[in-house]
């Protein structure tokens, strides 16, 4: 708290005389209100008891109150809110009563309650606060504030009043210096903007001023070279020098305003327009004081004015010179302009032609009606593109396209700009072309061909007619694209028709298929595709064409005299024969087609797959993801004598909850939102074949006790109807889970698993057979090499090292892409592998020991007759050991003393088959 000030009446009244005088000059001197503040406090503490000074600014078109400046000697700051309102303040009322407030004391001010909490807040007792006007406007308050009552007398009050009249006019002149610096700031920037410079002129004294804009105009350095006449003339172009100074002279003369366009040329030989304005200025006796004026800079104007009658000139061109007829016509249809291609088209001359009606030109007496509503649509606004018949001056009729609309140019009336183009001999060719499209497609129903085109930018397919009918398509309804050709595409052909249409795109070649399609019926079609590619200037295809042929009749015309050849048995016969053969020579190196592989896990499952394909039993394939239970599946349906019949795969995982019923046993038309069609199950097109489900486990429960019918009863339901179907497919499932105890946790139906688990067959992970990796690593190296058409020379003895010691958890398909990779990195024909990239990103795979314990759980309960062969090799491999972890009964999966009464029944003796050894 600042300590009160105590002074003898004599000594008061000097020392505030002379702080009052002080803070005068101060206010002469400080122009900042921040200083000026500082110097104010400094002053007038001396003589004034405060501890806080305030000036508060009031804008009363706003309704806004600011704190100005607040000079604080110590506590807490004294401020009010942003959000405070200004009508509960005492500034507002000091600004509109225009009188001082004091405050004795802020507990017994009963006026300004929510400012006497500030008070409080700020720790402040009494105040002083006084308005702030000056003789042509009022600003606000200035305050003084003091942490002890009864801090100001009326001696006081009297002497801060002298003091806020001294402050009242400093704020106004900060205030009013403020206004013009923005007001010149604003000029300068709006000079700036629209490129205009302002001058003053005193011809008597040739005194010359101008503003920085005009100096940027005119391209002078401010810095260097200062305003002047001779300056200025030295910029005018020499051809417009003495028009300027003729004007100029002529205005000082006569004593009058002047304006006029002229040119410049700057110091960088740029020639700029200019457009400059002079008023002048003369006293009470009439005589010329000075011209004030401006310049403003139209080089840009110029330019535009410029390319404007370029393009009017160029417009000109155009509608001579157009190749359609363009007529401009008044709402009342007359003829207000033509081009010379009218006159071509219609015969009648720009004479004859202007201020006509059109429609009495042009238009036929049977088109009068058509013509009135086409002007009233375009009086309307509109705009109208149509084909209509009018006639010509010699009464010769003729087709034309027209296009026309309302032009309003600057606000004018509204003109009908319109285009007539001769299309009659576009129309017969039309006509001529419909015959012949008639013609082709009646020649294409007669021999069950269809026609088709395929952008290969777009992916857009175009069909005949025939070929929608080919198909079983509808074409009102369905766009075609290839995947609609591939979704009709069988299922056994779909991949080699696709990669077929890839390597004609690719290369941009001719191409020809044999394929079969299945329609919604069921039945199946033989199609024969030709196709040739249409290409552009550099080479490229951009349009496929060609032609389906249904050659289903061929076919089967050609199976019937087949079958009735005897000569064609005998040629069977042999292809038999020269198939064995091969299949002997593949199985040596690769083992089934696709199946590579040597190692003894391999052989075991090889033959259990042997002993099972020529039934018709449910198998079911356990095994880790990427082990190739897909391709045992193939194998053992290829080696059941349902191999010439459909091999159909569903993924159970793959598909939708909600859509796997509709996939698996198909649905009628409308069965559910978005079954526009009728579709065939998977169940229905592999009839006589073989339905691979894979990821068994994922089948919903509320599905299992359908697919447990379609396996016992061999029929099923579709969805949305009640017509029974029956099929005779195989069925081969295959998973990589745990049936027996997602069993046991009621997450698959017991007697749906008894009856999968007819035959169970492991497939051996790839760290179960690690001898086979070398010919895996061969076998995918020399795939992706002829593939990617480089050359694999050699495999370095320590890449094929560290490939054998990987776990590999993903298994073949893991080995599958690491060698594809390597093949694509590898250079000089030599396989590079990254075993540390390997590594690295690896997950923990699930141990062969822990899969296969798993394993033979599921198959212990269900496993067919063992052969004394079987055992005897269990045996062997065991060393002769019966029970334990690794002994024979584990690896058949038996308890011991089940496989103990099997070897009893079979007369086998475990020392006797090891001695034989």
């Amino acid at each position: 708290m600042t300590p009160k000030v105590q002074l003898a009446p004599e000594q008061s009244l000097l020392a505030r005389h002379e702080a009052l005088f002080r803070v005068s000059r101060a206010i002469n001197v400080y122009r900042d209100p921040g200083e000026l503040f500082r110097v104010l406090a400094t002053e007038l503490r001396q003589v004034v008891n405060f501890d806080f000074l305030a000036l508060f600014l009031y804008d009363k078109a706003a309704n806004k109150l600011q704190t100005a400046v607040l000079e604080n000697l110590g506590g807490p700051p004294f401020v009010i809110p942003s959000d405070f309102p200004a009508e509960e303040t005492i500034t507002w009322w000091v600004y509109h009563h225009q009188e001082p407030v004091i405050i004795s004391s802020r507990d017994e001010e009963p006026r300004f309650p929510r400012m006497m909490e500030l008070f409080r807040h700020s720790g402040v007792q009494s105040g002083c606060i006084l308005p702030l006007t000056t003789a042509y406007r009022r600003l606000g308050s200035l305050a003084f504030g003091a942490r002890h009552t009864d801090a100001y007398s009326p001696e006081d009050i009297r002497y801060l009043s002298l003091v806020a009249e001294q402050v009242a006019l400093a704020a106004d002149n900060a205030l009013r210096d403020e206004e013009q610096r923005r007001a010149e700031l604003f000029l300068e920037e709006g000079q700036k903007l629209s490129h205009t410079g302002s001058w003053m002129w005193n011809p008597a004294s040739s005194e010359l001023k101008w503003s920085e804009e005009h100096s940027r105009i005119l391209g002078v350095d401010q810095g260097h070279e200062k305003p002047s006449i001779e300056l200025f003339w030295n910029r005018v172009h020499p051809d417009d020098r003495l028009s300027l100074q003729h004007t100029v002279t002529q205005a000082v003369r006569e004593k009058t305003n002047f304006e006029q366009e002229y040119r410049i040329i700057v110091p960088d030989g740029t020639v700029k327009h200019l457009y400059g304005i002079g008023r002048a200025v003369v006293d009470d006796a009439d005589e010329l004081v000075e011209f004030i004026g401006t310049t403003m800079d139209i080089t840009e104007r110029k330019r535009a004015e410029e390319e404007l009658r370029k393009q009017k000139a160029h417009f000109e061109k155009l509608f001579e010179l157009a190749p359609e007829a363009i007529v401009l016509r008044d709402i009342d249809n007359r003829v207000l302009r033509a081009n010379r291609e009218f006159t071509n088209l219609f015969g009648f001359t720009l004479e004859e032609a202007l201020g006509r009606d059109i429609s009495e030109l042009i238009v036929p007496d049977i088109s009068w009606e058509e013509s009135e509503t086409l002007r009233q649509a375009l009086k309307c606004g509109e705009r109208v593109d149509a084909e209509l018949t009018r006639r010509r001056k010699d009464g010769s009729r003729l087709v034309v396209s027209f296009v026309a609309a309302p032009v309003c140019v600057d606000g004018s009336t509204s003109e009908i700009y319109g285009i007539y183009r001769d299309i009659t001999e576009r129309k017969k060719a039309e006509e001529t072309l419909k015959r012949s499209e008639a013609y082709l497609s009646e020649g294409q129903r007669l021999s069950h061909t269809g026609s088709w085109a395929r952008s290969v930018s777009t992916g857009e397919v175009y069909f005949s007619q025939e070929s929608f009918r080919i198909f079983g398509l509808d074409p009102s309804t369905t766009k075609v694209t290839l995947d609609t050709v591939l979704s009709r595409t069988h299922p056994d052909d779909r991949s080699s028709f696709a990669e077929t249409i890839q390597k004609a795109i690719r290369d941009a070649s001719d191409f020809e298929s044999d394929f079969r399609i299945i329609l919604e019926d069921g039945s199946i079609r033989y199609i024969h595709v030709l196709g040739h590619p249409v290409k552009n200037t550099a080479g490229d295809a951009i349009e496929f064409v060609g032609t389906h042929m249904d050659v289903t009749e061929q076919h089967l015309s050609r199976k019937a005299l087949e079958n009735a050849l005897v000569e064609i048995n005998t040629l069977k016969e042999q292809l038999v024969q020269e198939n064995v053969a091969l299949r002997q020579e593949i199985d040596e190196t690769s083992m089934f087609d696709e199946i590579v592989g040597k190692s003894a896990a391999l052989q075991k499952v090889l033959k259990e797959l042997e002993t099972v394909g020529p039934t018709d039993s449910t198998v079911l394939i356990y095994g880790e993801t990427g082990t190739g239970k897909e391709l045992i599946a193939r194998a053992i349906h290829n080696l059941s004598s349902r191999r010439a019949k459909a091999f159909v795969k569903v993924n159970c995982a793959a598909i939708p909850t909600g859509l796997l019923e509709s996939e698996l046993f198909g649905h009628e038309k409308g069965a559910f939102t978005g079954a526009i069609a009728q579709r065939i199950g998977r169940f229905e097109l592999a009839h006589q074949g073989t339905v691979f489900l894979d990821e068994i486990g994922e089948v919903p429960l509320e599905l299992q006790p359908k697919l447990l019918r379609v396996l016992q009863e061999r029929e099923f339901e579709r969805l949305g109807s009640s017509r029974m179907q029956k099929t005779d497919a195989r069925l081969i499932a295959a998973t990589n889970r745990d049936l027996s105890a997602m069993v046991g946790e009621q997450k698959f139906r017991a007697d749906l698993f008894y009856r999968l688990n007819v035959f169970p067959l492991y497939v051996p992970s790839l760290r179960e057979r690690p001898e086979d990796v070398p010919v895996l690593v061969r076998h995918f190296a020399e795939l992706f090499s002829r593939r990617m058409r480089k050359s694999i020379e050699s495999i370095p003895a320590e890449t094929m090292s560290a490939l054998m010691r990987y776990h590999w958890p993903g298994n073949v398909r893991e080995l599958q892409n690491v060698i594809e990779r390597a093949v694509i990195l590898s250079t000089h024909g030599v396989l590079r592998v990254s075993i540390a990239e390997l590594n690295a990103h690896s997950i923990p795979a699930r141990t062969s020991e822990d899969f296969k314990t798993s394993v033979r759980k599921r198959i212990r309960s269900n496993v067919p007759a063992l052969s004394r062969e079987q055992v005897i090799q269990a045996i062997q491999e065991a060393d002769g050991r019966v029970g334990g972890s690794d002994g024979a009964a584990a690896r058949l999966g038996l308890k011991r003393t089940t496989l103990i009464a099997h070897m009893k029944r079979l007369g086998i003796n475990p020392r006797t088959v090891i001695t034989s050894l």
